[in-house]
């Protein structure tokens, strides 16, 4: 069939309604499709099969689209330009002349493969990228992130991370795998990053130097690598970017308390313990730093704290953890305020001191519950040689400072020998179990099975789980615990099929100045978190959403107990913890 000069082979589809096929381009080979209002000139080429292409996308002379390969809406390929079977271009991609990607290769939206470069098997250029200078390679499962550039002849190594937003990678230069280039930072010929290592915003990595600090770590779960989301020492602190997970483990840095609260609100940190400790953290970063005239008097630097603690403090509202920690270090600084003699350089020191000191208290903290827990189960389910846990949302590593709350009690049993199994359920809309306990239980080499949230009954029902074990986000007084949304719907089902349901908070997620779960403020998200995942959308873009973050869960339906860093106790906390705080203890 021809269509003014175009040429179709047998049982191709040239078009769909609006598609124009310029003069001279040739649709070859069975099955070929041309999606809706998509254009093709003179000369194009398309193999049997090739998909060229959702509504809008353009095909210049002389391309050729391999086997399967796929080009989405507004997606444009450069005379000369090859794509090999598989090969992916995202909208408004561009592949320039004489470039080539290879088989499963992904470019993102507004990326730009430069003439002659290189993209091997499953490598990956983020938005915005230029990927890269003419005979520059990406190997398999590398990325390049927005606006970094690789130089003429430059490699990147499976799983490399070729870097934030301003780096530069020269000719010669290689990047192995899991390593990561901070903004601004300069890779010189023949310079090698080692697996783990990163160069920080602005360094210099010259020829034949080679650098392995130890901030970035490689592949997701890979063993002997641990997940840690939180990595600090005195002026530098950087996170995890639990977005990301579990196709890519980077650290991004955190300068400030804004950078925290961004970080926090966008959920690239989350888990109430450590939304407390990156904030605080953050602070301390800021009074190291001097920012703010918070030297300039004891009066000043008071309310320099208070002020920045406000700010975190609105982040995300729900979780306990952010606001009372925040209240203690009013309270600290306002009483060694009064100290006789104070200056504020020991004022700063007191503070900075007090907020380091948050993290290896969280970590012994969780190990403490996990112990506590664990022993609790065993003992109510008549001390059985192997338990099968089911747990939702993440609560481990990735939500704290180390070895988790309902994760540390799933450790816990594991480290005596005495877990048969977790299930772990995907946790919908934004895929905490599926994206990151299922990857922290399997990198731990704990034997997990994940489940869809609406299964969890079934699991229960028909696969032989004996405990429930979810975490918190804020207790109240009374025992009623605001926690991922679904927890109430599970905490419902083991009720009615007789298993215990234990929810694990540190006495920092207890708030005693909360009557009841009603008294709780529910964070809501936005409705694209649930109407897309990853840019796909999964719903009509008009449909009315009802999105909250979290759900209150009775305190009557949580049968096993509440389990803290003291031991575990009945839902209806308020006499436990005064008695506690009375003690010297502190809720």
């Amino acid at each position: 069939m021809e269509l003014g000069g175009a040429t179709t082979s047998p049982e191709a589809t040239a078009v769909k309604s609006g598609v124009t096929t310029s003069p001279g381009a040739t649709t070859r080979g069975l099955g070929a499709t041309t999606s809706p209002g998509a254009t093709r000139g003179p000369e194009a080429t398309r193999s049997p099969g090739a998909t060229a292409v959702s509504p809008g996308a353009t095909t210049d002379p002389e391309v050729t689209t391999s086997l399967g390969a796929t080009r989405s809406l507004g997606a444009t390929t450069c005379p000369g330009a090859t794509m090999s079977p598989g090969a992916t271009m995202d909208p408004e991609a561009t592949t320039s002349l004489g470039a080539t990607r290879g088989p499963e290769a992904t470019r993102s939206w507004g990326a730009t493969t430069s003439p002659g470069a290189t993209s091997s098997p499953g490598a990956t250029t983020n938005s915005e990228a230029t990927a890269s200078s003419p005979g520059a390679t990406k190997s398999w499962g590398s990325t390049t992130d927005p606006e970094a550039t690789m130089g003429l002849g430059a490699t990147m190594e499976s799983e490399a991370t070729t870097s934030s937003p301003g780096a530069t990678t020269s000719p010669g230069a290689t990047t192995s795998p899991g390593a990561t280039t901070g903004p601004g930072a300069t890779t010189g010929p023949e310079a090698t990053t080692d697996p783990g290592a990163t160069r920080s915003s602005g360094a210099t990595t010259d020829s034949e130097t080679t650098t392995s600090s130890p901030v970035a770590t490689s592949s997701p779960g890979a063993s002997g690598q641990p997940l840690e989301s939180i990595r600090y020492r005195r002026g530098s602190l950087w996170i995890l970017n639990q977005r990301l997970l579990p196709e890519r483990l980077r650290y991004e840095r955190v300068d400030g308390v804004e950078r925290a609260r961004e970080a926090i609100r966008d959920m690239e940190v989350r888990g109430a313990p450590a939304i407390a400790l990156v904030g605080c953290l953050s602070l301390a970063l800021e009074l190291a730093g001097g920012t703010g005239g918070a030297q300039d008097s004891v009066a000043a630097l008071e309310d320099f704290v208070a002020q920045r603690l406000r700010v975190l403090a609105t982040a995300r509202p729900t979780a306990a953890n952010m606001e009372r920690e925040g209240q203690r270090l009013r309270e600290r600084v306002r009483g060694w305020a009064r100290t006789p003699g104070v200056t504020p350089g020991w004022l700063r020191e007191r503070i900075i001191e007090h907020i380091e000191g948050l993290l290896e208290k969280d970590r012994g903290d969780n190990r403490s519950l996990g112990g506590h827990g664990a022993r609790h189960i065993l003992g109510r389910l008549g001390n059985p040689p192997g338990v099968t846990i089911l747990t939702h949302c993440n609560t481990g590593t990735l939500a704290t400072a180390g070895y988790g709350t309902a994760l540390g009690i799933v450790r816990a049993l594991h480290a005596q020998g005495r877990l048969s199994r977790v299930f772990c359920t995907e946790t919908r809309p934004f895929h905490q179990g599926g994206r990151l306990t299922a990857l922290e239980l399997r990198h731990d080499g704990i034997a997990t099975t994940l489940i869809g949230d609406s299964a969890a009954t079934a699991a229960i029902r028909h696969r032989g789980v004996q405990a429930v074990v979810v975490g918190a986000d804020r207790v109240a007084a009374n025992g009623d615990t605001a926690n991922k949304i679904g927890t109430c719907q599970l905490a419902v089902a083991a009720w009615h099929h007789g298993v215990p349901f234990y929810v694990a908070a540190p006495s920092s997620s207890c708030d005693l100045a909360v009557p009841h779960g009603a008294a709780i403020p529910i964070e809501e998200r936005p409705a694209r978190e649930l109407t897309h995942i990853q840019g796909l959308c999964l719903a009509p873009p008009d449909v009315d959403v009802w999105n909250p973050a979290f759900d209150v869960t009775p305190h009557e339906l949580i049968t096993g107990g509440i389990v803290t860093e003291w031991g575990v106790f009945a839902p209806e906390l308020r006499a436990a913890l005064e008695e506690r705080g009375a003690a010297g203890g502190g809720p």
